[in-house]
């Protein structure tokens, strides 16, 4: 379509989900959150400045893809896990010939930093192969970082949402493995931050289908809340002022 499409579809039992697609030139006004539902009614004026700017800002960095390694991919270790942190260095996925990952040099592994939308992050934002297919389980290690801060040591809650397979690890602690599943799935995990700068570090596993146990499709997507004893949350971010 040219300027605009309006499409009308109905369903009995089952679940829908639509997309609106917006083609826009560069440059332009940043984009806003999208009004509560009494503003979008029809007939109601709506002035500029009411809606909050979608927040862009970089809260994690994300770095992949790698190839999946030895029978229980999520407790391999990969080269970033070693290394200091260096935004400019590349690494070989370890993809082999013939794979959809190593079209245009999609198989070489580097750091990207991405905002979260309502603390979800997705590796497929900053990662994909390129294939004819929509429903290709793509196998890949996807490894995230960010920072928390706290103003006094305390037992926060992590609320942690994951596809596939997952495990997290804070500051110097062991990774915490969380296991395989077949669908999204959502748990509550109580976490000892320290007072000052807390690093919070992801790894996700996309199987390839000789391994996986679900029906996500590539969904390569995780979301983190850490909520406060007091129920506020700590907003990640790769810039911690206390550092």
């Amino acid at each position: 379509f040219d300027r605009g499409i309006h499409v009308r579809f109905g369903a009995a039992a089952n679940d829908i989900c639509s997309t609106a697609y917006w083609y826009q030139t560069p440059p332009h006004r940043p984009f806003v959150r999208l009004p509560e539902w009494p503003k979008l009614l029809a007939g109601t004026e709506l002035r500029a400045g009411e809606c909050d700017l979608v927040d862009e800002t970089p809260r994690w960095r994300l770095c992949g893809p790698f190839h999946p390694v030895g029978n229980d991919p999520i407790l391999s270790t990969y080269p970033p896990e070693t290394a200091e942190y260096d935004p400019g260095v590349e690494y070989d996925g370890g993809y082999p010939p013939g794979s959809p990952w190593r079209t245009e040099g999609r198989h070489i592994a580097r750091w990207r930093e991405r905002p979260h939308y309502h603390g979800f992050v997705d590796f497929g934002h900053a990662f994909r192969p390129i294939s004819s297919s929509n429903s290709l389980n793509w196998p890949a290690v996807g490894l995230a970082e960010t920072f928390l801060e706290a103003e006094a040591d305390m037992q926060a809650t992590l609320h942690i949402g994951w596809a596939n397979d997952i495990a997290f690890r804070l500051n110097d602690g062991p990774y915490r493995r969380l296991g395989p599943r077949p669908g999204f799935t959502t748990e509550k995990h109580t976490v000892a931050l320290r007072r000052g700068v807390n690093r919070l570090r992801v790894k996700l596993l996309n199987p390839d289908n000789a391994r996986s146990v679900g029906h996500v499709w590539g969904a390569w997507v995780f979301a983190v809340l850490v909520v406060r004893p007091d129920g506020r949350v700590i907003e990640p971010t790769l810039n911690p002022l206390s550092r």
